[in-house]
C-alpha cells in the first residue's frame, strides 16, 4: 500500500500537476543551515526545500525539470547571505536562487562525483571538489573555469572561503590554504589530520577550525602564523558541524554522539556540554532510532544569543545560550506540507 502511494505521487509529479508534496520521511536527512542562520535546506525525493529557519515555513523548492534528471544531492552549501544555494548531484553542480528555487547555473560533465562545494562571500566564485582529489574554481556569472588547485594526497571532504574571500581552505586527510587570486598554495601543514569533514573560519578570518571524522577531533588554527593553537577532543563520535558565533567569542561543535559543546575562543577552554535535544519523545520518529538523534548542522543566531540545531531526522531545535535552556519551539520539517 505504501509503495502504491509513493508511485501515485511520482506519477502526478511526472504530469507536472502536483498539488501537494510531502518531504521524504524514509530516513535521516542531511540538512544544512545558512551561515546567517535564516534559512534551512532540506534535500528530499521531491527536490531541495528551503525553509525559514525561525518558523519552518517553506520559502521555495528547487527541482529538475524532469524526473530522474537530478539525482539526490550529495553536498549542499549556502552563499554567505543565504540568497543562493549550491548543490552537487553526482557529477553535476546546480546553483539556485533560494527566494524562488530558480536555477541560476548548471555545471555539467564534471570529471568525478562532487564531494564539497563553497560559494565566495561576494557570490562571484564557486569552489568545488571531486573524487579526483582536486579543487576547482569557477567564475559564477559566466560559468567559466578559472583554475585547479592540486596537491591533496586524497579525497577533499570540505572547503571554505575566508570572510574576505581571499583565501580558500580545503581539507581531507590534510589541510591546505590557497590564495584565490593567484592559486598559490599558502600553507600545508606536515601533519596527518585524520579525516577532516568540516571547516569554518572565524568572523574576522584570523582563526580556522577544522572538524574530524574518525578521530573525533577539532583543531583550532591561527591563519596568519599558521600555528596549530589547540586540539580539542570534546566528543566520542564523528564531528557533524562546527560554528563560530558572530561575535567571535564562542565555538560550537556538534557530534554524532548526540552532544554539543561550547568553547571560549580566547582561552580555548570548554564552557559547557549538553545533550543535542531537549525532548527525546518527539525525536523518536525514524525507523532506525540509532540515527534519530544525530546532529546534521548547528549555527548561531545573528546576535549570538542562541543556537539553531538541525537533526538528521529533519527537525530544528533552538537553544538559548544565556540561560542554558531550550526554547519550547520545535519544528519538524519532514511534516511540512508544501503547496508549490
Amino acid at each position: 500500500m505504501k509503495k502504491a502511494g509513493l508511485l501515485y505521487i511520482a506519477c502526478i509529479f511526472v504530469l507536472g500537476c502536483l498539488p501537494l508534496s510531502r518531504a521524504d520521511t524514509s530516513g535521516p536527512l542531511n540538512i544544512i543551515i545558512s551561515p546567517n542562520s535564516t534559512r534551512v535546506a532540506v534535500p528530499t525525493s521531491d527536490g531541495i526545500f528551503v525553509h525559514n529557519a525561525h518558523t519552518g515555513e517553506v520559502l521555495s523548492r528547487f527541482t529538475a525539470t524532469l524526473p530522474g534528471e537530478m539525482p539526490p544531492p550529495q553536498v549542499l552549501t549556502f552563499s554567505a547571505n543565504a540568497s543562493m544555494l549550491a548543490s552537487g548531484h553526482g557529477n553535476r553542480i546546480y546553483v539556485s536562487e533560494t527566494a524562488t528555487g530558480k536555477a541560476l547555473a548548471l555545471l555539467d560533465g564534471y570529471p568525478d562525483s562532487i564531494t564539497a562545494l563553497a560559494l565566495s562571500p561576494d557570490g562571484k566564485i564557486l569552489a568545488s571538489a571531486g573524487g579526483d582529489w582536486t579543487v576547482r574554481l569557477w567564475e559564477f556569472s559566466t560559468r567559466k573555469y578559472i583554475r585547479s588547485l592540486t596537491g591533496h594526497p586524497g579525497a577533499v571532504n570540505a572547503i571554505a572561503f575566508s570572510p574576505d574571500g581571499k583565501t580558500l581552505a580545503s581539507a581531507g586527510s590534510t589541510l591546505r590554504l590557497w590564495d584565490i587570486t593567484t592559486g598559490e598554495l599558502r600553507y600545508a601543514p606536515d601533519k596527518d589530520l585524520g579525516s577532516i569533514n568540516r571547516i569554518c573560519f572565524s568572523p574576522d578570518g584570523k582563526l580556522l577550525a577544522t572538524g574530524g571524522g574518525w578521530d573525533f577531533t577539532v583543531h583550532l588554527w591561527d591563519v596568519n602564523t599558521r600555528n596549530l593553537l589547540k586540539s580539542l577532543k570534546p566528543h566520542t563520535g564523528e564531528i557533524r558541524d562546527i560554528a563560530f558565533s558572530p561575535d567571535g567569542h564562542t565555538l560550537a561543535t556538534a557530534s554524532a554522539d548526540k552532544t554539543l559543546t561550547l568553547w571560549d575562543v580566547n582561552t580555548r577552554s570548554l564552557r559547557s556540554r549538553f545533550s543535542a535535544y531537549v525532548d527525546k519523545e518527539k525525536m523518536l520518529t525514524t525507523k532506525d532510532r540509532r540515527k534519530t538523534y544525530d546532529v546534521s548542522a548547528v549555527k548561531f543566531s545573528q546576535d549570538s544569543g542562541h543556537l539553531v540545531i538541525a537533526s538528521r531526522a529533519g527537525t530544528l531545535h533552538f537553544y538559548e545560550l544565556k540561560n542554558g535552556q531550550y526554547r519550547p519551539t520545535y519544528l519538524d520539517l519532514k511534516k511540512v506540507i508544501v503547496n508549490p
